[in-house]
């Protein structure tokens, strides 16, 4: 009889032990979770059943816990006066003007170009997209790829072009409307094709003629800078800027050509 209360005695101290050994995480709705926590967020809490260690993650908004116990005996009493009050928490409680608030830091980005007539630009566009990483809060930086199209001089020059170029935009504020700067350095592949007219004199009679070439050149590198306001939605940015662009012609007949552009596009923000 001594002996089995004896093995008794050992194995719930050891269950005890196991018990202790474990996190544990306390919900609003009165459920107690005996876990592995993995990953505190600002906005969730990841973690592994202790009953299955190595099985699926799991993810619980904070506003859905009251408490965490870690293993070491600590706790965490979550803020009650800034959480949800409902339970069943979604996208719908996220603060949209808090990009934090979404864990992956991929921040693709599709925009139009509109280039108005400007001196000697009388017209174009292109569409671009940008594969962009925030870096901190406020920073954002990636490659981009995109297709334009321009027309120059009077309708008498015509240029297609594929951008390539690295890009970085940076916030002014974190608040839901935003302003930014934004900069582009990349290299056009593409090429310009335009008649050229070269004035010349015919005889001695002083009557003046024009003469007619064919002329196609390549593009080449490009810089491009300007300011812009972006507003900020619930899994995404919207956003315009004007811009100025300065691209390189190897040509002998024409100097490269500066622009003033339009854009409209959109950032989303993926969320795990």
């Amino acid at each position: 009889m001594l002996k089995q209360k004896l093995i008794l005695t050992i194995l719930f101290t050891s269950a005890c032990l196991c018990a202790s050994a474990q996190d544990v995480i306390v919900l609003r709705s009165g459920e107690i979770i005996t876990c592995k926590v993995e990953e505190v967020t600002m906005q969730s809490i990841k973690y592994r059943k202790a009953d299955n260690p190595s099985g699926p993650l799991y993810v619980n908004q904070k506003s859905e816990i009251l408490s965490l116990r870690y293993a070491n005996g600590t706790q965490e009493v979550l803020n009650t006066a800034t959480a949800d009050n409902a339970i069943g928490h979604n996208d719908e409680h996220l603060n949209p003007a808090d990009d934090d608030a979404y864990s992956y830091k991929f921040r693709p980005e599709v925009r139009a170009l509109f280039d108005p007539r400007v001196g000697h630009v009388d017209g174009g566009g292109g569409m671009q997209f940008v594969a962009g990483i925030q870096v901190g809060s406020r920073l954002k930086i990636g490659p981009g790829v995109g297709l334009q199209w321009h027309n120059f001089y009077d309708d008498g020059v015509y240029s297609f072009g594929a951008p390539i170029f690295l890009q970085a935009r940076y916030d002014l504020s974190k608040s839901l409307i935003a302003p930014y700067l934004i900069g582009q350095v990349g290299y056009t592949f593409g090429y310009c094709d335009s008649d050229y007219y070269e004035p010349f004199y015919y005889g001695s009679d002083g009557y003046s003629y024009n003469s007619c070439y064919d002329n196609e050149f390549d593009l080449g590198p490009f810089f491009q800078c300007g300011i812009g306001i972006a507003g900020k939605l619930k899994r995404g940015r919207l956003f315009m800027d004007v811009s100025y662009k300065w691209q390189y012609w190897n040509s002998s007949h024409y100097t490269s050509p500066s622009m003033i552009g339009l854009s409209i596009g959109y950032v989303w923000v993926p969320r795990k």
